[in-house]
């Protein structure tokens, strides 16, 4: 049943705003699959792999241009401060860290290939220049972002990044199917980030912006300091197992895994609705001390979303060969191990987002900063035992692409554990064993019969009959939480609520037409 207790007409709106979100990544996912395989097919997994290398290697930097700056936006914002000084604040912060991520990011690639392992190629170092004025322009496309989001304005916040995937694919596949290379699969990532910090600027035509005061800089950084340690652990967390692969193996292997966690992480960036959406909803209830509305939203939030990835992550493990060979075609069946165990990581950090949400929405920041280092500490431990084959003479366990999914599934184990340990004491219990194990059953019976029959399949057919079996999964799996009393008419009504068109288009219009801040 749908969450009873908050504002009836919360749910429905954080909702349908979450839907805008998931459809900006379905967009981004579709497209983004057509030129993952294009890119795998035509160019190989070693270009594949100077690709991910490159936006790994000047990815590890960008927690610099955010500090915890970003969510003190967010925060500051949403608990109503004045919207033109914080605007202030913001664009004049985000302007000198972007600037301090360039330079940092220019002496690491000089050391890198001066000093260091060094590029592999003349055209790995060209395209890990380009994506530095990449990140430059990504880094303050986030400033109108960030506060489209601080006000859960999510037309605003979506439309921009649904341009850029609409801009950036057709050129990679134009220029990939003319015969260009990798070089200008990066330049296509280049214009597609210089649409999103265009776009995004427009939208924020008409706030105000006033000259920041020590207060409310101070009142940032007072908020910032603490989740700076939380933006340079989640960065690395992301970016740092292809730059391992990469500098222990080479760029075919780096290719292999890049590639699968680009299936993977269309599944995580829709759960990203949650964490955008539930942190100024929970500071804003937190703020009115009202702890049982909190507890009923996150209960709420952690249905639908095991209810969601348990039927996906199932499928995927079960038929992971088969969805390798469709999107990336013969040459990568060495991703189908990686994409198995990215499908686990994928359920526990999609999982995690509510509590994660809670901790930081709360101001228990010290205590998520905690967590993190603790869970980055042995993720990185788990890398170095799992990836390389040897170092300092020391024989390990040499698994590659293998180790590093592997490492991150069995960390984000952990982090599901202690996350929930420690939401509990601010809000009480929340985990809901009984429903997630319905959807575990439902879940892991769908996949069975579906893996069953895929065995039945011949070979050359099993590419077109992918999607039919995957549709037939989640409609098995759906028939089984009606059986088990998990899924009845009112959890269908508030699915066809949120996701009802017209709805969904004036809320978009009804947005689009205002000018500068305002409650969202």
């Amino acid at each position: 049943m749908p969450v009873q207790g908050v504002n009836e007409k919360v749910i429905p709106i954080l909702a349908r705003k979450s839907i805008l979100i998931v459809m900006n990544n379905l967009v981004g996912g579709v497209l983004g699959f057509i030129t993952l395989s294009i890119i795998a097919r035509y160019l190989g997994a070693a270009d594949l792999g100077v690709l991910g290398f490159g936006l790994a290697f000047l990815g590890m930097f960008t927690f610099i241009s955010n500090l915890g700056f970003d969510s003190a936006h967010n925060k500051r914002v949403s608990e109503g401060l004045d919207l033109g000084q914080c605007m202030g604040a913001y664009i004049y912060l985000k302007l000198l860290l972007t600037a301090a991520m360039a330079g940092v990011s220019i002496a690491a690639m000089l050391i890198y290939s001066q000093v260091f392992h060094g590029f592999s190629s003349r055209k790995e170092e060209i395209v890990v220049f380009l994506f530095l004025f990449y990140y430059i322009f990504w880094s303050l496309s986030l400033i109108p972002k960030t506060t489209f989001n601080s006000e859960r304005k999510q037309a605003k916040a979506q439309l921009p990044s649904i341009m850029e995937f609409l801009v950036r694919a057709p050129l990679i596949i134009g220029l990939v199917l003319a015969g260009f290379g990798i070089v200008y699969v990066a330049l296509s990532y280049l214009a597609g980030a210089l649409v999103l910090f265009s776009l995004g600027v427009y939208f924020l035509k008409g706030y105000p912006v006033t000259r920041p005061g020590r207060k409310i800089l101070g009142s940032y950084a007072s908020f910032a300091l603490p989740m700076s340690i939380i933006s340079i652990i989640t960065t690395l967390y992301l970016y740092l197992d292809k730059v391992m692969i990469g500098v222990f193996w080479d760029n075919t292997e780096v290719g292999f895994y890049y590639g699968a966690q680009r299936i993977i992480m269309f599944i995580i960036t829709s759960s990203a609705a949650v964490a955008i959406l539930l942190f100024p909803t929970i500071s804003s209830l937190h703020s009115r001390s009202k702890i049982k509305e909190i507890n009923r939203l996150v209960s709420g939030a952690e249905r639908y979303l095991s209810m969601l990835i348990f039927p996906v992550a199932a499928l995927t493990i079960a038929l992971n060969g088969s969805i390798v060979r469709l999107i990336l075609g013969d040459g990568f069946e060495d991703s189908g191990m990686i994409l198995a165990f990215l499908a686990l990581f994928a359920l526990m950090s999609i999982l995690n987002k509510p509590y994660s949400q809670v901790l930081t929405a709360t101001g228990k920041t010290r205590l998520a900063v905690r967590i993190s280092l603790v869970i980055f500490l042995a993720n990185f431990i788990l890398n170095i035992i799992f990836i390389p084959s040897k170092i300092f003479g020391y024989a390990l366990f040499g698994l590659g692409g293998v180790g590093a999914a592997a490492a991150t599934f069995f960390s984000d184990t952990g982090r599901f554990v202690i996350l929930r340990r420690e939401a509990r004491k601010l809000i009480g219990k929340t985990f809901q064993a009984r429903v997630m194990a319905k959807h575990i059953a439902a879940s892991a019976l769908s996949a069975a019969v579906i893996f069953g029959v895929s065995t039945l399949v011949p070979g050359h057919l099993s590419n077109y009959l992918l999607i039919p079996e995957l549709l037939a999964g989640l409609g098995l799996y759906f028939i089984l939480l009606v059986l088990f009393r998990e899924f009845g008419r009112a959890d269908l009504d508030f699915f066809i609520e949120i996701i009802h068109p017209g709805k969904m288009g004036g809320y978009i219009l009804s947005e689009l037409r205002e000018k500068g801040g305002g409650e969202g």
